[in-house]
């Protein structure tokens, strides 16, 4: 008797969660698709971005970077934690994206995630995850970001 109510607790409770995913899902908005493209100078911070037509997110502005380093030991990669914020040039706003950039020794390119972690105006509600790739020229990176955001 105790076992059947056990698992009926358990399936209730499955279902309940289940329900309560369903209806948060509900709620959110769509994704739509972004690319980003920036390029950053090398040794001051900042930089400059433009996005995709129809992402919702501002057509241009500037960009400034809070970097933190590990790893190395490897001889193989280093690993960047950078809190990059966008500022757009129309003031509609500002969006912050964390970035996780693995960088392999030896070569030009690096690869990355990156996560919306806040935004202020028109970007207060703005949420998103997506990759990029950075590429690495004479005196600044290139990146190429591309994902998907929504605001809801």
């Amino acid at each position: 008797m105790r076992r059947k109510r056990f698992v009926g607790v358990c399936v209730a409770t499955l279902a309940a969660t289940v329900t309560l995913a369903a209806a948060g899902s509900a709620g959110a908005s769509a994704g739509t698709p972004v690319t980003i493209s920036g390029q950053t100078i090398f040794g001051n911070g900042f930089g400059t971005f433009t996005t995709s037509p129809g992402s919702g997110l501002c057509a241009s502005g500037i960009t400034t970077d809070i970097v933190s380093v590990s790893g190395g030991q490897s001889n193989n990669h280093i690993l960047f934690h950078n809190i990059k914020t966008f500022t757009c040039d129309d003031g509609s706003g500002t969006f912050t994206l964390k970035l996780e950039v693995m960088l392999v020794f030896g070569n030009s390119a690096d690869s990355f995630s990156w996560t919306v972690t806040s935004g202020t105006g028109a970007y207060t509600n703005l949420h998103g995850t997506g990759q990029g790739v950075g590429l690495e020229l004479p005196g600044e990176v290139d990146d190429s970001y591309t994902g998907s955001v929504h605001f809801n």
